[in-house]
């Protein structure tokens, strides 16, 4: 389930590609995932995506990436793609949100820490028929990369999300500054001391919410 958020959810095509592929225009489409923007638009494996909104020759992943951030959720997108060598599909299809992540027998909720007037996504999880035993707050490594596990229900952090769910537990998680739907300059450029406040904030925030005392930190 999706509560509401001030922080929008990005929007999102639902395309993997094979981004070693080089052998035509455009981005070879490795995937289509179900239930997608991409799949409602009638695109499939093996399909070239050659524009996109006002990108009108597709070169790199990245010019994709940039155009979905800057179109808002339920806008019309222009899309063209390459189904062998000849036949060219054109297409505008309202443009999703990437879905919401599904935890063991909880609420999922995304919500937002506002630090130094950006703001970073907090992902909540809270036991639906019991009073949670307490939280465990996951602190992310070092590394810069989303711990929104919307698709990729077999990465192991997931797998540990999961586990203290289905036990009974709430459990959180910040996103770090640009990443995820997170705002903020790149996460490369923070340093300790802005996660540590950035965590410090998160946690204030959630003690309110009656967790105090009972908040577990884990990282690794």
């Amino acid at each position: 389930m999706l509560a509401a958020a001030d922080l929008p959810r990005q929007t999102y095509l639902g395309l993997q590609f094979d981004l070693t592929d080089r052998d035509g225009p455009g981005l070879k489409v490795e995937m289509v995932l179900p239930g997608s923007t991409a799949e409602m638009a009638g695109m499939r494996a093996g399909d070239r995506l050659t524009s996109v909104g006002d990108v009108q020759v597709l070169k790199q992943f990245d010019e994709l990436r940039a155009e979905l951030k800057r179109t808002p959720a339920g806008e019309r997108i222009a899309l063209r793609w390459y189904r062998g060598p000849n036949r060219v599909i054109r297409v505008a299809p309202p443009l999703a949100t990437l879905p919401a992540e599904k935890m063991p027998d909880s609420l999922v909720r995304y919500e937002s820490v506002s630090l130094d007037g950006i703001r970073q996504r907090l992902i909540v999880s809270e036991p639906v028929s019991v009073e949670a035993r307490g939280m465990v707050f996951y602190l992310s490594g070092l590394g810069c990369a989303s711990h929104d596990f919307w698709f990729d229900g077999e990465n192991p952090i997931k797998q540990l999300l999961d586990g203290w769910a289905a036990a009974g537990f709430a459990t959180a998680r910040l996103e770090k500054r640009g990443m995820g739907d997170s705002e903020g300059p790149a996460c490369s450029s923070l340093g300790f001391a802005d996660e540590r406040r950035a965590y410090v904030a998160a946690i204030e925030q959630l003690a309110e919410r009656g967790f105090a005392e009972r908040i577990f930190l884990f990282g690794h």
